[in-house]
C-alpha cells in the first residue's frame, strides 16, 4: 500500500515480505516508508496494517499541509 504525491513521490508506505534495500540477511523485513524515512513494522494481520496505513496517511497529509 503506497501514498503517492501528485509528482510521484513516495509520501507513505509499506512494504511486506521483502528486505529493505542495503540490509543484510535471508530474513524478509517488513516495513514502512514516511517521506524519506523507512522504519520496521511488525505485521499483525490485514486490518491492522489498513488501520495502521490510515493512520500514517492522515499524519502525513497533515504534515505536507493538505489537512488541517
Amino acid at each position: 500500500m503506497t501514498l503517492h504525491g501528485p509528482d510521484g513521490e513516495r509520501l507513505a508506505g509499506w512494504d511486506i515480505a521483502h528486505s529493505v534495500k542495503g540490509k543484510r540477511g535471508p530474513r524478509a523485513f517488513d516495513h514502512t516508508h514516511r517521506l524519506n524515512t523507512v522504519r520496521p513494522y511488525e505485521y499483525e494481520d490485514a486490518a491492522a496494517l489498513l488501520a495502521d496505513f490510515w493512520t500514517l496517511v492522515d499524519v502525513v497529509l497533515r504534515e505536507k499541509g493538505i489537512l488541517p
